[in-house]
């Protein structure tokens, strides 16, 4: 967590995506916002022969873009530094709900795959990626996440559990 913390210090928004093999989709978002925002780009493990591939093209479209981090660390640290998480339709969004970190998705698929998180306000579905500038700009944690989650996770004592540690896990 420190090493994540190092790395996003000093940025007013820190985003995390979830990459899919068609991450020129999000290019216009990223070149389009404000320079004091870091992206955090990780992609799916299905796609690490295109790593390369992903790094060289958005090396040239924004000054902030770290995917090598994102790569390295487990997902739940990098969702504890997030302001905002984006994706086209990953359950690394349900991985998001228990740390109070919202989801913006960015492909229609998420509209049936997540209608009930989306119908609630506790995820957004955009039609175009650069609208999703504006919902960033505003993003605050979601309140009263955490018991909410639970619930959403089959509200066994195991899932909590297992939440509660990923939570406390946050100090290494």
């Amino acid at each position: 967590l420190k090493k994540a913390e190092a790395f996003t210090r000093g940025y007013r928004k820190v985003i995390l995506v979830s990459l899919e093999l068609w991450y020129t989709e999000i290019e216009e978002l990223v070149s389009n916002s404000p320079k004091d925002w870091i992206w955090v780009l990780r992609p799916h493990p299905g796609t690490k022969d295109h790593y390369d591939e992903m790094r060289e093209f958005f090396r040239t479209v924004h000054p902030n873009v770290e995917m090598n981090l994102a790569i390295e660390l487990p997902l739940h640290v990098l969702i504890l530094v997030a302001d905002i998480h984006i994706s086209w339709f990953s359950t690394c969004a349900l991985e998001c709900l228990p740390f109070g970190v919202k989801t913006i998705f960015i492909h229609p698929s998420a509209k049936v795959m997540y209608n009930e998180f989306i119908t609630s306000g506790r995820m957004v579905y955009v039609e175009h990626p650069l609208d999703a500038i504006e919902l960033i700009e505003s993003s605050e944690p979601l309140e009263n996440i955490q018991q909410d989650s639970y619930a959403t996770f089959s509200g066994n004592d195991d899932t909590r559990k297992a939440c509660e540690f990923l939570k406390c896990r946050g100090d290494d």
